[in-house]
């Protein structure tokens, strides 16, 4: 049994790395995949993290600790990661990227204002001030509770766009308002803070990315299979995601982006390795707790995958595909 988990393990960890590569480099060549065939593979994304992490992960982990401690020491894990990445992709990045607009505004609207303006797909012309202090709130609590759709390149965790930086009123032909970014003085600002927003954006998913690769190191043969199925459904469109937001900060510099794919698509094998060495040395109790904590994330995972895609149109295409998704992970448990 040893030997086929070594076996899948070794086998699984290139295949994760090349989904990376794959999805975020797809983005130099392809200005912009179908919004709701992305949307439909989110959601079923969700449904797999969803079954994977409580199914699978923290159900698994339950069954071993239960032996150990009458407290619910599974749950109590699973919940603590869940809080810490709802505290960090949801309070610190959005923080982070309040101060990078607060850096970088001048007299002329800050380009990340412009651009969560027309995300909003309103013809707001008004010059009223009052007008324009309730937008601006508004545009605040989008900071705060944003999500990332890989289709345009939201931020499903800062809830900032990056595919329209330099070109959205091409993308956004139905408002009835546009930016001019012509001048030296917005060009600047736009480098800078698409630059800075993209940064946060790889540093967050590479942190969640290296929290799944951890799970499929310490996993055992029953949970291995079904945390290989969930990361490569969610690998791909993460990178897609990152690719996309890299290509409009560094247009001009296809070895930077390339270089950024490539680190983050080492992420997860990186932490899958860290897993495994965990798993060689570490004693069953200890192993079931990260196996726990790791549930927690994708729980997360779950929910933003959810909150992103049921954002729009067919919504019962979309339901489907996360009912699909769970059902996938819960059949394969049977032979689990």
């Amino acid at each position: 049994m040893k030997s086929t988990v070594v076996i899948l393990k070794s086998i699984g960890i290139p295949i994760i790395f090349l989904f990376g590569m794959v999805g975020g480099l797809i983005p130099i060549k392809i200005a912009k995949y179908s919004q709701l065939y992305l949307s439909i593979g989110e959601a079923f994304a969700a449904g797999i993290f969803l079954g994977g992490g409580l199914v699978h992960m923290l159900s698994d982990a339950n069954e071993t600790l239960s032996k150990y401690y009458d407290y619910p020491v599974a749950a109590f894990c699973c919940c603590v990661t869940f809080l810490f990445l709802l505290f960090l992709e949801q309070a610190l990045v959005p923080y982070l990227i309040f101060k990078v607009r607060k850096i970088y505004q001048s007299q002329e609207p800050l380009l990340v204002d412009q651009i969560v303006s027309t995300q909003k797909g309103s013809s707001h012309t008004s010059t009223d001030e009052d007008e324009d202090e309730d937008e601006e709130g508004n545009d605040k609590e989008k900071l705060r509770s944003g999500t990332f759709d890989s289709s345009d390149g939201k931020n499903k965790f800062t809830g900032k766009t990056n595919t329209e930086l330099h070109d959205h009123h091409h993308h956004h032909h139905h408002h009835h308002h546009h930016h001019d970014f012509s001048s030296p003085k917005n060009n600047k600002k736009a480098s800078i803070s698409t630059k800075l927003i993209s940064f946060i954006l790889f540093v967050s998913l590479s942190f969640h990315s290296l929290l799944a690769g951890m799970s499929f190191g310490i996993a055992t043969r029953k949970e291995i299979i079904p945390i290989l199925v969930a990361i490569l459904s969610h690998k791909a469109s993460a990178a897609f995601s990152l690719g996309v937001s890299l290509v409009r900060a560094y247009d001009k510099k296809l070895k930077f982006i390339i270089s950024e794919v490539l680190v983050f698509s080492l992420t997860t094998p990186i932490g899958s390795v860290i897993g495994w060495v965990m798993s060689d040395y570490s004693g069953e109790k200890i192993v079931n707790v990260f196996l726990a904590l790791a549930s927690g994330s994708f729980l997360f995972v779950s929910m933003i995958e959810i909150r992103s895609s049921f954002d729009g149109n067919s919504l019962g295409v979309k339901t489907f595909a996360t009912i699909l998704g769970f059902t996938v992970m819960a059949i394969l448990a049977i032979w689990g």
